[in-house]
């Protein structure tokens, strides 16, 4: 059950600026920190939410440290329902990675795509109390708070959507690897035409990221990534099959997929690059949008397609991956010196006959694999 609780003070925030007896000062009454903040967390966690443990009847017997995750729902006559560790439920709300999963069967870290939302089980949150939520993942912690409720009168009671939001943060905490990689990296990343592709186990984009980071060659685990997609490529044709967008284009992904495990890359490659194009011209075409057909607008309109559910830390990387189009699948090519391949390559004829690899093939069906978390009827359930 949880605690009702009274505490000794309404606490509203945390001083943002320093300030003298009689001074004006700031006050920071909304704030999403975690454990990658360091003496900022610690700080944070010291303060509210410690006063609130405190404020716990002694027989409770929770302490700071064994706390994994909390909720406290704060009204303004100081009085507050606290919900420690087992009391507090929490619903994720994930996109699944490729294989079906059925009611009752486990989930695993290398399962979850994306995130989209965080439900609190069988709890509501009133849009006028203030909020502190603190929640785990592994090693790392992640706290949320809102207490603009409890200030005067004329502050609004919350309007945003609590549950995606806090999906936004649970994400951040969980795909911490991919949301700590530096620009240097990501040019890196660029460089070598590798992307960290989302159906990818977990420990192998942590790979790609880390060779990136160290400037090793990623091209030296091309092997191993190329074996795990082969694993994974039933699930993710069973997935393009029940995609109506890709009713045309199935019977020559079907077969790139067939010549990839023949072996056959130069067929792939030839396959699968031109015929990505042509997937994002039927997805435009079928959006009812006014049409542009140039290469950035096709991009921009597959991203922008699932906009409203894709939070800033989505696991899709949806900017970057918009980049990864842009520079790489797109990449323009001197005509006198091609030696680069890519969509337009490809289509003109002039990718040399050496980049039609095992890498090139690899790429390309991530690619297309990566498009369809993008790229899926309006209404459709893939979580």
């Amino acid at each position: 059950m949880p605690f009702e609780i009274t505490l000794k003070e309404l606490g509203v925030g945390y001083t943002a600026t320093s300030a003298r007896k009689g001074e004006n000062a700031s006050i920071i009454v909304r704030e999403f920190t975690s454990s990658e903040d360091g003496d900022l967390f610690i700080g944070r966690l010291e303060g509210i939410p410690s006063a609130i443990i405190e404020a716990l009847p002694s027989e409770s017997q929770v302490k700071s440290s064994t706390v994994d995750r909390l909720l406290a729902i704060i009204r303004r006559d100081q009085s507050a329902t606290v919900y420690v560790n087992d009391e507090l439920g929490l619903l994720v709300d994930f996109v699944i990675k490729g294989r079906d999963i059925e009611a009752g069967q486990p989930v695993f870290s290398n399962d979850i795509a994306d995130i989209r939302k965080l439900t609190f089980h069988e709890i509501t949150v009133p849009v006028d109390a203030g909020i502190v939520f603190l929640f785990s993942q592994g090693w790392r912690k992640g706290l949320y708070y809102d207490l603009r409720p409890l200030m005067p009168p004329e502050f609004p009671a919350r309007e945003y959507d609590l549950e995606k939001l806090c999906g936004q943060f649970f994400a951040y905490v969980k795909f911490q690897h991919l949301f700590k990689v530096t620009d240097a990296e990501w040019n890196a990343l660029i460089a070598q035409k590798w992307f960290p592709f989302v159906s990818l186990k977990n420990e192998t984009i942590k790979s790609i990221i880390s060779y990136a980071k160290n400037g090793w060659e990623i091209d030296e685990i091309t092997e191993s990534i190329a074996s795990e997609l082969t694993n994974i490529l039933p699930s993710i044709l069973k997935k393009l099959r029940r995609n109506p967008l890709f009713g045309s284009h199935l019977p020559l992904f079907e077969q790139a997929i067939d010549r990839y495990l023949a072996g056959d890359y130069i067929s792939t490659a030839s396959i699968v690059y031109p015929r990505i194009e042509g997937l994002m011209r039927t997805f435009l075409s079928s959006s009812g949008k006014s049409v542009k057909w140039s290469s950035k607008h096709l991009v921009k309109s597959v991203i922008e397609a699932r906009a409203n559910e894709l939070h800033h830390f989505s696991g899709l990387l949806p900017n970057n991956f918009q980049r990864y189009l842009e520079e790489v699948y797109f990449a323009n090519f001197d005509p006198q010196n091609p030696d680069v391949l890519s969509r337009h390559s490809v289509a003109h004829g002039v990718a040399p006959a050496h980049d039609f690899s095992l890498k090139a093939a690899t790429i390309g069906l991530l690619i297309l694999d990566q498009l369809s978390f993008y790229l899926r009827p309006q209404n459709s359930e893939n979580n």
